[in-house]
């Protein structure tokens, strides 16, 4: 939106646009229309040529309007897009600057008197009042948020087209690294930097806690094989795993308190092996093989007056 109240300079960019003053604006947001952007900019790049000032281009993105659209339909996008021209208009109405609706839902906004760092304290003041100025569509409230691209004049780039692309660089990048923040165009090579340095740090956290807990993370997996294999096990089959991790299947033929018998095949010949339960962390009695109600007998007719290993 241009201001009648600007000064000269303002003006003459408004005749520089548009021959006899007359501005074109979109007719939704009731900010300038992108036809007027690079017509502005460049009087405004001639001017701070001229003076020797700096100036800053604002490009500014919303977050999720296309999920907002499909999801309420393009009636509540017109409105969120309402909403953001005239929280736009309302932020800066008393700041030189000009609002282009550069298309979809993306906006431009050019400081012709301020350096990014500048501009980057206006950005905040808007997305502070978006904050406490939800959209309202149909009896519900609606917090919308944007990403945003700073590039400053000269610093970023001496042409429209160098300061155009630092500014959508920028804001691609603010997109990228979770939306709703302002990123300048100086900045993207250092965040870049500082992402990859912190990936490195965490991923060499992460090889030094493996390296160190590796055996533990061995004998967990070995623990967790000897826990699971005797579940796979014919049913007619006991298994007992003893505390080391290792599990033998067969058949417990006697079982006490303190000690069972196991019979088990080995290359066709049946052994008997016995077990003390103190090295024995579990045994799993088959379905066929009647060892467990045989050894409940025995526990009835001769009771544990000790420890009982159950």
């Amino acid at each position: 939106m241009f201001y009648a109240n600007e000064n000269q300079f303002f003006r003459n960019a408004i005749n520089a646009v548009s021959p006899g003053g007359y501005v074109r604006r979109d007719f939704l947001t009731e900010v300038n229309a992108r036809v007027l952007f690079k017509p502005f900019l460049k009087e405004v790049l001639q001017q701070a040529k001229r003076d020797n000032q700096a100036f800053s281009v604002v490009f500014m993105d919303l977050d999720r309007f296309k999920k907002f659209n499909d999801k309420c339909g393009h009636v509540f996008g017109d409105e969120i897009l309402k909403y953001i021209g005239s929280s736009l208009r309302l932020t800066f109405q008393d700041v030189p600057c000009q609002i282009f609706r550069y298309g979809g839902d993306e906006f431009v906004v050019v400081f012709p008197d301020k350096s990014p760092r500048e501009a980057k304290r206006m950005i905040q003041l808007l997305k502070y009042n978006m904050a406490r100025r939800p959209v309202l569509f149909k009896g519900k409230f609606y917090k919308m948020t944007a990403s945003y691209g700073i590039a400053g004049y000269p610093q970023d780039g001496e042409t429209i087209d160098d300061l155009v692309k630092k500014a959508d660089m920028a804001q691609y990048a603010s997109k990228s690294q979770g939306r709703n923040l302002i990123t300048l165009a100086n900045q993207i090579r250092s965040r870049k930097l500082y992402r990859q340095l912190l990936y490195a740090t965490v991923t060499g956290i992460w090889m030094l806690l493996l390296v160190q807990t590796w055996p533990d993370l061995v004998r967990q997996t070995q623990f967790a094989i000897a826990y699971l294999t005797p579940r796979i096990v014919k049913q007619e089959m006991d298994s007992v795993v003893l505390k080391d991790g290792v599990v033998i299947s067969g058949k417990i033929i006697h079982e006490t308190h303190h000690s069972l018998t196991m019979e088990y095949d080995v290359k066709g010949h049946n052994l008997s092996l016995y077990l003390d339960k103190e090295i024995i962390r579990e045994r799993i009695y088959g379905s066929k093989t009647g060892a467990k109600e045989r050894f409940e007998n025995y526990v009835r007719n001769y009771p544990n007056p000790h420890k009982d290993y159950e």
